[in-house]
């Protein structure tokens, strides 16, 4: 499998052959302007919310997709039409291996366990007074925590290597990187 983008100084480049792929085409061909801005602003928020190796890979999945759109359209009230939510399927289809399932699967659980962590207070009472908290069963899954964090990052180097060694073979097929100006 190619290289279908490149992200280089925050900037979308499209790789030609990735608009033979119909979910992706029909938004580059709906955008009738020369520059295609609408086109690569509608690409770059399906990339930079579905690719392993977004800058944005490392926010929240309940900040992400905000900050994207606040970033790209630079309107908060845009939301994606079902053209893009169908190239985002295929999108996500296309770069999936079996590690990136299971990196995700573990990337969300760290995410829920982070947001439970913040929502604890240590200080919280029941109707009796009791602790709500035992602070030893906080101390114990922290220094297990340090496991999860480190077999995560096992993972994402394996998954990082397997989307070279995939990008790397697809790279003989491939020539221009960008799609040439009008």
């Amino acid at each position: 499998m190619a290289k279908l983008f490149d992200i280089i100084q925050s900037k979308i480049v499209i790789n030609p052959n990735i608009l033979a792929v119909p979910q992706i085409s029909k938004i580059w061909n709906r955008d009738k302007s020369i520059e295609k801005e609408k086109a690569y602003k509608e690409i770059s928020y399906i990339v930079f919310l579905c690719d392993y190796n977004s800058p944005y890979k490392d926010l929240s999945e309940e900040v992400k997709e905000k900050t994207i759109i606040k970033d790209i359209f630079n309107n908060e009230e845009w939301k994606p039409d079902n053209v893009i939510k169908e190239a985002m399927s295929k999108y996500e289809q296309l770069q999936e291996t079996r590690h990136l399932r299971m990196l995700r699967s573990y990337e969300h659980i760290e995410d829920e366990i982070t947001s439970y962590n913040n929502k604890v207070k240590l200080d919280a009472v029941d109707d009796f007074g009791k602790p709500l908290y035992n602070i030893k069963d906080i101390v114990q899954s922290t220094e297990k925590i340090g496991n999860i964090i480190k077999s995560i990052s096992i993972l994402n180097k394996q998954v990082k290597s397997e989307i070279e060694e995939r990008s790397a073979r697809g790279q003989s097929e491939i020539g221009l990187y960008e799609i040439p100006k009008k």
